[in-house]
């Protein structure tokens, strides 16, 4: 843990400046829950520390390279794979692997090179779905031209923060019901057509009523919520088919044998 000094004190800093970056506090909290509830194994033969040194390894040469937030990655899974095989014999919890990533100060990142081309594609599917109910609408850049008015897409309606806190969310609920890698990646790839479609739809209901309704200016903000319930919803009801078949694949296995 010593090794990752420069990486804790520019994890300070970044906490300190703003952008929503403190938010990672939570997935990092959510990770220490999930990894200290489960009760530690002793382990059956000698720890393996082949792969958290090689980690280690790529973090020096990464720090002096690469970006902080490269090394910070590749840092905090050295760290989460010692604990791992050290704890439970198991180098690699896909969910704890997962909320350690999430809990790096990535969203003003994810906002500056993601951010632009999501919501010019979310202005495009808008377009596309208005045009299908036979609505004039048309696509400049990142504004979305309805009834002669021009509304943006901006920075909030990304979807960044919505696909941030849709991955928590089933992080945590992977974590909770122990799913494997495979299923707990499964569940990553199909969150985000689900968050995109959400956020398409949350900003064309917003392009709507601001330019046929005179909705409360509160409206945009309760909208989001909403949507985002919507979006935890289905990420729940995924988290219990993708549980309940591995638990039937776990009873048919001793079977085939």
């Amino acid at each position: 843990m010593l090794a990752l000094w420069p990486i804790a004190l520019w994890y300070v800093h970044r906490l300190t400046v703003g952008g929503g970056e403190p938010w990672g506090l939570l997935a990092a909290a959510a990770a220490v829950v999930l990894l200290m509830r489960r009760p530690a194994t002793q382990p059956s033969g000698p720890v393996r520390l082949g792969l958290p040194t090689a980690l280690l390894a790529a973090f020096v040469v990464a720090i002096a390279l690469l970006a902080p937030l490269i090394a910070a990655a590749v840092g905090v899974l050295s760290l989460v794979s010692l604990l791992g095989e050290v704890r439970h014999g198991r180098r690699f919890d896909p969910a704890v692997c997962g909320l350690t990533l999430l809990a790096l100060p990535d969203i003003s990142t994810l906002q500056m090179f993601v951010g632009w081309p999501f919501r010019v594609g979310v202005a495009a599917v808008d377009v596309a779905f208005l045009r299908l109910a036979g609505i004039d609408a048309a696509r400049d850049g990142t504004l979305l031209v309805l009834d002669g008015s021009a509304v943006a897409i901006d920075a909030p309606c990304s979807g960044v923060w919505m696909g941030w806190g849709a991955l928590l969310v089933w992080l945590v609920l992977a974590g909770v019901e122990r799913l494997g890698p495979r299923s707990t990646l499964l569940g990553v790839a199909l969150l985000a057509p689900i968050v995109f479609l959400a956020n398409a739809m949350r900003s064309l209901s917003l392009a709507l009523a601001e330019t046929r309704l005179d909705l409360p200016s509160w409206s945009h903000a309760g909208l989001g919520v909403i949507v985002f319930a919507l979006v935890a919803g289905v990420v729940i009801v995924l988290a219990e088919r993708l549980a309940a078949r591995e638990r039937r694949a776990a009873c048919v296995a001793p079977l085939s044998i």
